[in-house]
């Protein structure tokens, strides 16, 4: 299997704005092709209870007709994020070895999404759960942690790895470390040839695009699949399955995926996506693959909708936000420049990351207090 870096270099501070009504109307460039359905349903383990399947959404390049990319939404699952699977499997994983037994507290160090998840398991099964978050999380991602009865404790983000193991102790608790026990819960494990909701993502997503049948001769599967942080690597290593992993990630910039996620919002909640800060980094490399691989072949890239946009309206995705905390005066010729290169890669087939016209200063930054 190949792992593949997609490091991109950026040293801007952008400010987000609306599409201008000059530019093109992305409408016409990027239309769903069609919106999978979800696989027949649970016979066990209730949708309404678990998790259930989340939809796929998929889209033809117009500059690009044998290039198709598809989306799994994982917005779809109870807890509204990618890391609703991975906290069923840490959960599960903790019940099987008896870690976490009736009245056991459970307590975990999050910044938001897996706090969340892990939420949602533990009122499932009847235990309480105290999330340890940094002080400097958004008012919304404290909401989804807190509407699924959990407890919020913020500490200073350095300490909230000490001070979750600490509360664990106090309290007769269980840590459950998502970081040194994510092996161990097996996570790239899935729910084999059934059509049965998945702890493993990319299980799921080739069980519909084969609609739900995994035993023929040979198998549809995305030919690169990017993603901006750890999953499914292990899985495909395992069943050596034929897909290229790209991890897109920020070098540099803690902008980048802000700003190149603006652009993307502005043309997917047209199509009803809403994707988080992550995806629009997803999208730019899908578009970097499909501009690179010249292949005349019909082929797949495949990414997540992690979470949902709505998590950043009173922040990343709000205008007033940014340039209060933003500085660089070139930050919007810096915006319209990307918001032109994602156009020109929708429509023409260009790289996106091909030129280096739209980086601004490197000592562009955030407004110190």
């Amino acid at each position: 299997m190949l792992f593949v870096w997609l490091l991109y270099y950026c040293f801007s501070g952008l400010v987000y704005s609306e599409i201008s009504q000059n530019s093109v109307n992305l409408n016409t460039i990027l239309t769903p092709q069609t919106i999978e359905p979800k696989l027949p349903p649970l016979e066990i383990a209730p949708a309404d209870q678990l998790t259930g399947h989340t939809p796929i959404y998929k889209f033809t390049l117009p500059a690009r007709e044998n290039v198709q990319i598809v989306f799994k939404n994982e917005t779809g699952t109870k807890s509204g994020s990618l890391k609703h699977r991975y906290a069923w499997a840490l959960v599960t994983w903790a019940l099987i070895e008896g870690y976490i037994k009736q009245n056991t507290p459970v307590f975990e160090a999050s910044s938001g999404n897996t706090a969340a998840s892990l939420a949602y398991m533990c009122k499932l099964i009847g235990v309480n759960f105290t999330a340890i978050v940094p002080d400097t999380i958004e008012d919304v991602k404290t909401k989804h942690i807190t509407q699924w009865g959990a407890s919020v404790i913020k500490v200073p983000i350095a300490e909230r790895l000490v001070r979750a193991r600490k509360f664990a102790e106090d309290h007769n608790g269980f840590f459950m470390n998502q970081f040194g026990n994510s092996f161990l819960a097996e996570e790239f494990h899935e729910s084999g040839n059934y059509q049965f909701e998945s702890t493993n993502m990319f299980h799921e997503m080739v069980n519909q695009l084969n609609d739900g049948n995994l035993n023929g001769e040979k198998l549809l599967v995305p030919k690169y699949f990017v993603h901006a942080a750890g999953t499914v690597g292990r899985y495909i290593k395992k069943y050596m399955i034929n897909t290229q992993v790209v991890l897109a990630d920020t070098e540099f910039s803690i902008y980048w995926d802000y700003v190149i996620h603006s652009q993307f919002t502005n043309v997917m909640r047209k199509h009803g996506i809403n994707g988080g800060t992550s995806t629009g980094v997803n999208f730019v490399a899908a578009l970097h693959l499909a501009a690179q691989d010249t292949s005349k072949d019909r082929f797949m890239i495949a990414t997540i909708l992690a979470d949902s946009g709505d998590n950043y309206e009173t922040s990343y995705f709000n205008r007033t936000w940014i340039q209060e905390n933003f500085k660089d005066s070139d930050s919007l010729r810096s915006y319209d420049c990307w918001q032109e290169a994602i156009e020109n890669a929708l429509k023409f087939g260009i790289d996106p990351l091909s030129s280096n016209e739209c980086k601004i200063r490197k000592n562009s930054g955030v407004k110190k207090a």
